[in-house]
């Protein structure tokens, strides 16, 4: 084990001969030692050659610094790889030492990285010296019988031969590399050890793979390597093997001619070798895997090991049947397919560790994380991030700015813009380790298996890039338009198929999956612009009838509806804005989907994105049944609602008069549908300071419902809900809180104390008691409410994030202004997020945080909060603009 030997000459060395000639003023001293380590010297050219004339005979460790050595003038690698290492030679292995020429020996602490490293290895040579000793008198033993026959085919070592190169850029993995070695090192059963390591592609299966071969060469006497991908490949690869046997046997004998003949008789391949050694299987390929099969399961040979490399094509063939049968055979597989475990055991390999990316990001890169500048190494932590800590991809980007000389910083514009260009472009096939894949064709290999054995599946992997990533629920699939591909048993069957190709993974609770945002991202980007929007309509029809109110208003279905939640957001963000390119031709059933999906996104008052998808499912059903049809009128109705949450009354109301009017005329007066959109009049009428009007319509309702439906029926209990708040808009207190507790009441007994229209009239009723002043049940009703509303629609949804509101309202009237401030920080932070921060319910926010900022004395906090609100309104004080006149008021009083 050589530490920085100047093989071939040092760096320092002219920098040492100048110290020597100072210091031999003062002592006795020669620089003759120095001579002989200058570069290129006669003595160093000796010593090599006799070193390679012995170097099969020994196991040599190599170890280099990278780091320059600090020197009086300046600092300087003083011996460098090139002259550290030596070429041509056997049995050898060089390794990076993250240290100067000085330190590279000195380790502080056994956790030091280099340490490991150089420690594991000398726990190797030395598990390994008395295997060696063993062996060398063996050889020597064999060399004195001086046999002239061949070398007997009980000889088992065969050197080390890979089909790849070792990648000088792996790093990390030691706990996968420990974990492997000690699986197929430990005591086995009858049948030895199979060990089968599966994971998506581009995790760097085969790599890993690679490295532990190199890593272990000296602990196998033979490593075979048959490449898996089909059976064609496999039969390749055995019958490769066997020629190497060959070769192998015949240039161990003695003889001046190898008798190939005896050779060929005594590995059982009779009548398939030529005179000149080589292997003609002449179309009876299984007497050569039965030949390889037979000398691996031969007595004494018991320390091989056979790497079965992408074994992905489980249906066409059977990968055991090229398994030898013995008590002592080692086999690593490497698959994408988690099923590969039943051939004995199995590892899951998962992405690389955070720290260990960014290594292999900076060794690929040809750059040390210790030059980098503090940006840069942001940056790369970012676009490791992105990459989803995927060694392929990583590698790839690396390879990308190399090629491109762009710096760290413009990579994520051009990967967001041009994904597939991106992943892509790979290096010449000469610099790159991956055979021919690319990020991009990886995960086509499995996704053609995918569509040509489960089309549903392939269809669920790609309508689910539309959807977030992340715990995507099996039961949104059952939704589907189409029966015949919606059952349990077709979506199940679908997402086991895409489990069996490590596309996607089984999420928490074993009722959802999650896909590798790369391979979500990649299942989007591979679609043409017709296919995409074929897609699309396809999300938008499973979300939409995964939406659709089944009347039942249940407590599982507000469950479900919050497990959707993040995909309906995923999927409003990526038809945003592109709604109206959706062909035209769409049906009624597709304006439901989208009428469904509009409603959602009003709940959660994403109100610009509501009013989107509600208008392009209105244009659908002009075109199709005109302006009179129920499902127009459902839309119309609905956008009412939406008019009025903006605070629009004259278009709301115009709305619900449409609605009411077409309602009345296909139901009649007393139809359900007709009485809300008459409540929905109502409601405005009340906001529009029309008082009277408003309640008589009301009342209307409530009597008409009352009638018809009973006192306890849902809708009934949801007029006195609506008159109670009536009341309390008026400042009639009492009369609000007898009608919002008979709501209360009939609501707790028909659909339970947690339900969502109950939370509805108790945080209501804590509205009527802020307004009474009588804080301590205010906080009681509301508290009740967030708890509820937590529990149902998780802290983003509109109802939650209002009651947040309210608690810091009454924590502010209670002149709590701390306690006040963390909640209205808390409301402005989501709100911003989900509706703008120039949405009125965001500046109603930052009002209240400016009103409490000026209470609490801290004057330039108010200030800067009152202009926000002034510029955000864009309206001059002469424009008659309430908002912004309250705004220049607060101003002129601080």
């Amino acid at each position: 084990m050589f530490f920085g030997t100047p093989h071939q000459g040092g760096n320092g060395v002219a920098l040492g001969k100048l110290v020597l000639r100072v210091a031999s003023v003062a002592l006795n001293t020669n620089d003759r030692a120095m001579k002989h380590l200058e570069q290129h010297s006669e003595w160093l050219e000796t010593q090599l050659g006799q070193y390679s004339a012995i170097s099969q005979d020994f196991d040599t460790t190599f170890l280099y610094e990278s780091y320059p050595t600090p020197l009086p003038l300046g600092s300087s690698i003083i011996v460098p790889k090139a002259s550290a290492t030596v070429l041509g030679t056997e049995n050898t292995e060089s390794i990076e030492v993250r240290k100067n020429h000085h330190t590279m020996v000195k380790f502080e602490v056994a956790t030091d990285a280099d340490f490991q490293v150089v420690s594991s290895r000398l726990v190797i040579m030395n598990e390994r010296a008395e295997c060696r000793v063993r062996e060398n008198w063996a050889k020597w033993t064999k060399t004195q019988e001086k046999r002239i026959a061949e070398v007997s085919p009980h000889d088992f070592t065969l050197p080390l031969q890979l089909p790849r190169s070792r990648n000088h850029n792996f790093t990390g993995r030691n706990i996968i590399l420990k974990q492997i070695h000690d699986r197929l090192t430990e005591v086995g059963g009858e049948s030895g050890e199979i060990l089968a390591l599966h994971g998506t592609g581009g995790l760097g299966k085969t790599q890993i793979a690679v490295e532990y071969a190199y890593l272990n060469a000296l602990q196998y006497s033979s490593i075979i390597w048959i490449d898996a991908q089909s059976q064609s490949t496999t039969t390749a690869s055995v019958i490769s093997f066997v020629q190497r046997l060959l070769d192998h046997y015949a240039n161990s004998s003695e003889r001046p001619t190898p008798d190939y003949p005896q050779i060929a008789q005594s590995l059982g391949l009779r009548g398939l070798v030529d005179r000149n050694g080589f292997l003609d299987p002449e179309g009876r390929p299984p007497r050569v895997i039965d030949a390889a099969k037979r000398w691996l399961e031969q007595q004494g040979n018991n320390k091989w090991l056979m790497i079965c490399d992408n074994v992905d094509d489980l249906e066409s063939f059977d990968i055991s049947e090229f398994f030898p049968v013995s008590a002592h055979r080692k086999v690593l597989i490497t698959s994408r397919r988690p099923e590969c475990v039943r051939f004995g055991g199995g590892l899951a390999l998962d992405r690389m560790g955070q720290e260990e990316s960014l290594d292999l990001f900076t060794r690929s890169l040809g750059k040390h994380l210790d030059i980098l500048e503090a940006e840069e190494v942001e940056e790369a932590r970012t676009i490791i991030d992105r990459l989803g800590y995927l060694p392929l991809a990583i590698d790839q980007a690396a390879a990308y700015l190399q090629m491109t000389s762009k710096p760290l910083k413009n990579y994520l514009s051009v990967f967001e813009h041009n994904f597939e260009l991106v992943m892509r472009k790979k290096p010449p096939k000469a610099l790159w380790l991956y055979r021919e894949d690319t990020v991009f064709t990886t995960w086509e290999v499995s996704y053609s298996a995918v569509q040509s054995l489960c089309p549903e599946a392939a269809e669920i992997l790609v309508i689910s890039s539309f959807f977030s990533n992340q715990d995507v629920p099996e039961d949104l699939f059952k939704h589907c338009a189409q029966p015949s591909t919606s059952t349990d048993f077709v979506v199940s069957d679908a997402v086991a198929t895409l489990l069996s190709y490590s596309l996607v993974e089984r999420a928490r609770g074993g009722t959802s999956f999650s896909v590798h945002p790369l391979i979500h991202l990649w299942a989007r980007e591979r679609l043409v612009t017709s296919q995409r929007q074929e897609y699309v309509l396809r999300a938008i029809r499973i979300m939409g009838s995964a939406l659709e109110e089944d009347g039942s208003f249940s407590n599982e279905s507000y469950a479900f509806r919050r497990k959707v939640s993040p995909h309906l957001q995923m999927l409003n963000m990526q038809v945003k804005g592109s709604l109206f390119e959706i062909p035209i031709n769409l049906s009624i059933r597709d304006a439901e989907h989208f009428y469904s999906i509009g409603s959602e996104l009003l709940g959660y008052e994403r109100l610009d994105d509501a009013f989107q998808w509600l208008s392009r499912a209105l244009s659908s059903c002009t075109e199709n049944d005109g302006t009179s049809h129920a499902t127009t009128l459902m839309i119309v109705s609905k956008l009412g609602r939406l008019h009025e949450i903006q605070q629009d009354f004259a278009l709301a109301l115009k709305h619900y008069e449409r609605a009411y009017t077409g309602r009345r005329e296909i139901y009649g007066e007393e139809h359900e549908l007709t009485l809300r959109s008459l409540s929905g009049i109502g409601r405005v009428y009340g906001q529009m300071n029309e008082v009277e009007k408003s309640l008589e319509t009301l009342q209307q309702v409530l009597l008409v419902r009352k009638r018809v439906l009973g006192d306890l029926h849902r809708e009934t209990l949801g007029s006195y809900y609506i008159l109670g708040a009536h009341f309390a808009s008026n400042q009639q207190t009492d009369k609000a809180l007898e009608m919002l507790k008979l709501a209360l009441t009939g609501q707790e007994k028909v659909q339970g104390e947690d339900h969502p229209v109950t939370l509805e009239a108790v945080c209501l009723i804590g509205g009527v008691y802020l307004a009474r002043k009588d804080y301590g049940e205010s906080m009681k009703y509301y508290q009740r409410a967030l708890a509820g509303q937590e529990h149902q629609f998780g802290t983003d949804h509109a109802k939650w994030l209002y009651t947040a509101f309210r608690i810091g309202m009454v924590h502010q009237a209670c002149s709590e202004y701390d306690a006040a401030l963390k909640w209205y920080s808390r409301v402005l932070a989501r709100r911003e997020v989900l509706a703008g921060k120039d949405h009125p319910s965001v500046l109603e926010v930052v009002q209240k945080m400016a009103e409490v900022q000026y209470a609490s004395g801290h004057y330039s906090a108010a200030v800067e909060l009152c202009s926000r609100l002034l510029a955000t309104r864009k309206v001059t004080p002469e424009e008659n603009n309430t908002g912004s006149l309250k705004a220049v008021g607060q101003i002129n009083n601080v």
